[in-house]
């Protein structure tokens, strides 16, 4: 019986993460952690794994700002089809979203 609420429990959780129209799930492989935002908060830091994702360019690079992390993308993504796939997310992200915040509950 345990599994079972378990399992819905999570399927529930999914459910209002998906009908929230500002929330925003961590980029860290495999973590459930996610969050509603708002204006003002440029960071999420994840209660579930522990690392910060930068709700700006909707991406982690903990230590590093977002012009640095998008200056060593630029040229990672001369010789790297990966960080130019990125480059391109993060090029759409900022032109089609704006700068959101942490919603407190």
């Amino acid at each position: 019986m345990a599994d079972v609420y378990e399992r819905l429990l999570v399927l529930s959780v999914r459910e209002a993460e998906s009908r929230e129209s500002h929330s925003f799930h961590c980029c860290t492989t495999d973590c459930g952690g996610w969050c509603i935002y708002e204006d003002e908060v440029n960071v999420f830091e994840c209660p579930v794994c522990g690392h910060a994702n930068c709700l700006t360019c909707k991406t982690q690079h903990e230590g590093s700002t977002c012009r640095d992390y998008q200056d060593r993308l630029k040229v990672q993504a001369a010789v790297d089809i990966a960080a130019k796939k990125t480059q391109k997310k993060i090029k759409v992200t900022f032109n089609t979203t704006r700068s959101p915040r942490v919603r407190r509950r």
